[in-house]
């Protein structure tokens, strides 16, 4: 792979147990349902609630953008990264499209500074 290309990643839609999903779809183009809230952005992680693959993205030829980061992390995320993490990408990015209020929350696994 051209390190310097850019890959178009198709939505990857998680449904959620809120209402949400209308504004997402017009931003993604694409119908979605009532409770489709969530576009999780070039997702290495499998959603906890999931069966299989939900959550992981995918490339256009459709393999999993994991699988592909595991066989050339270098190429996918770089030296420092590789060098500093290996072939965890490190990050979960999501568009949300909340139709209702949600609470603020955050998933921890590193040690956390004693300011937050």
């Amino acid at each position: 792979m051209d390190p310097t290309r850019r890959i178009r990643l198709a939505p990857n839609v998680i449904p959620r147990f809120y209402q949400g999903g209308r504004k997402l779809g017009e931003f993604r183009h694409t119908q979605l349902g009532e409770y489709d809230g969530e576009d999780w952005v070039g997702s290495t992680i499998r959603a906890s609630e999931g069966k299989g693959n939900l959550g992981l993205s995918s490339l256009p030829d459709g393999q999993l953008l994991v699988e592909a980061i595991s066989q050339a992390p270098q190429t996918y995320l770089g030296l420092d990264h590789v060098g500093r993490y290996g072939s965890n990408l490190e990050v979960l990015v999501k568009i949300l499209d909340a139709g209702q209020r949600l609470a603020v929350h955050v998933h921890l696994t590193r040690a956390v500074p004693a300011s937050i």
